[in-house]
């Protein structure tokens, strides 16, 4: 676990946030310690850290396989060789692994309606793994308390403010120059 957190950090490091990385360094090193922990005579935060790194495992491997429409919960664990009941611990507070799938899913689809608009809403759905339009519309419908297909028809309004967002944020500021 240590090893593909420090891979997994290493691909990341340039993306994240300082405190991003900062708790990804001190995950590496509880790791660290938690290995050699026995010889070592050192004990506490092992546990926690070996939690956090699988927990981050986890969510790197469902990132990475938010568009393959058999990620579930099976194949993660199938795939990362852990136990059911450890990964269902670590996603008990997001309502577990399934769950957190079909959310991530959710907020991806909502992303790249509004990103896209130029693909079909039924496109963008079975490119996340939903089965059928009815089923998507419905899981969206109720995530965000509006329709897929209206989302999707406001998207040029949606980037146009985020343009203009982002313009106004790198203006300097008054008394600047």
């Amino acid at each position: 676990m240590l090893i593909a957190h420090l891979v997994a950090l290493n691909r990341q490091i340039v993306g994240l946030s300082k405190d991003e990385a900062h708790q990804s360094f001190l995950t590496a090193v509880e790791l660290l310690a938690a290995a050699f922990s026995r010889q070592a005579g050192l004990s506490g935060n092992a546990r926690a850290a070996v939690r956090a790194a699988a927990y981050g495992q986890v969510r790197r491997y469902v990132e990475a396989n938010l568009h393959d429409p058999d990620l579930s919960p099976d194949s993660v664990l199938a795939s990362l060789h852990l136990s059911r009941a450890s990964v269902y611990r670590l996603f008990e507070h997001e309502g577990g692994l399934a769950t957190y799938i079909a959310s991530r899913r959710l907020r991806m689809a909502a992303d790249e309606l509004v990103r896209f608009p130029h693909l079909e809403v039924q496109d963008i759905a079975s490119g996340l793994g939903f089965n059928s339009a009815s089923s998507f519309t419905r899981a969206f419908r109720r995530a965000f308390d509006i329709a897929p297909r209206d989302l999707h028809g406001y998207a040029p309004l949606l980037r146009r403010e985020q343009d203009r967002l982002e313009r106004h944020a790198t203006w300097p500021a008054a008394g600047t120059t």
